[in-house]
């Protein structure tokens, strides 16, 4: 399989002088990036010409985020304003406040190895019955889910043809209107959905060179941050549902149904000083069975 150069790297190991390393290099990033950007030549697009929608999924008692995506996307200037202008918010689904979780469409527990399949880290290769493990999705996981998925059911209610949809921590790279109109112009019309922003799971990735500057994904692709999802492409995810646990794992299983590309470097990254509300089911001893399991054996 062919290898990616990306905006990101996976390291194998974790010591101290990497640690220390990527402690100073987002440290510095954080401070270099808004200087770069008051600089940066852009180029002007319509944007109507590529979405109908610009959709962000923005809790309204954040008021620091909706700052934020309001300086960020301002930024971003195009033929007939700004991208903020064309934004429209909907508002997540705060988790927390859930008192049911499963419902007809949405089942928060998952199987080991519904993640392992993605992800198949060599460290749990020795783990027996990964289909019979259960792993329940923390309640902010849950709120991003169901929030990804009434966006979906209002482009299939609407037959939108094509949206782009962010989570408000986007970060929208130097170069952002010149990279998708020169990716846009590779990509087939036929397109269900079109990764902006992705991460490559670990051991997982799996994924052809399509085009000088897009990805052919057939699986192991994490995040949920950026990304342009057309009519076929909702009407897809929606007429699979119940989604089963996090959904941007649960897409991974839907994705051979689907014709999914990506850029090959992201055009749209999460935002360095926003921090994260979420918990990671699967890393977390509270959910992860196994995970607990070998911390105990640590311990003791």
């Amino acid at each position: 399989m062919s290898k990616i150069k990306s905006s990101f790297t996976i390291e194998p190991k974790r010591n101290l002088t990497n640690i220390v390393f990527n402690w100073i290099k987002f440290k510095v990033d954080l401070y270099i990036e808004p200087i770069k950007k008051m600089f940066e030549s852009q180029t002007l697009i319509n944007l109507d010409e590529y979405v109908d929608d610009v959709v962000v999924i923005h809790m309204s008692k954040r008021k620091d985020r909706y700052k934020k995506l309001k300086r960020e996307s301002k930024r971003i200037k195009l033929t007939d304003g700004n991208m903020f202008d064309k934004i429209k918010i909907c508002e997540a689904v705060d988790g927390k406040k859930l008192t049911k979780l499963k419902t007809k469409e949405f089942n928060p527990k998952y199987t080991f190895k519904s993640w392992y399949d993605i992800n198949p880290e060599p460290k749990y290769d020795d783990v027996k019955n990964k289909k019979d493990i259960l792993i329940m999705s923390t309640k902010p996981e849950v709120g991003i889910s169901l929030s990804h998925m009434r966006i979906w059911k209002d482009i299939v209610k609407n037959k939108t043809s094509h949206t782009l949809i962010m989570e408000d921590d986007f970060n929208l790279n130097i170069g952002f209107q010149h990279n998708l109109k020169t990716a846009w112009k590779e990509l087939p019309n036929e397109f269900d959905l079109f990764y902006l922003s992705f991460l490559p799971s670990s051991n997982g990735f799996d994924f052809n060179l399509y085009s000088d500057n897009l990805l052919k994904i057939h699986g192991g692709i994490w995040w949920l941050s950026g990304y342009i999802l057309s009519y076929e492409g909702a009407k897809k995810l929606v007429d699979n549902f119940p989604v089963v646990g996090v959904a941007d794992m649960w897409i991974n299983h839907i994705i051979p149904k689907m014709n999914v590309y990506s850029t090959r470097r992201n055009l749209i990254d999460q935002r360095l000083s926003a921090g994260s509300d979420n918990v990671y089911s699967f890393t977390h001893p509270d959910y992860n069975p196994i995970i607990k399991k070998r911390l105990n054996e640590i311990n003791n």
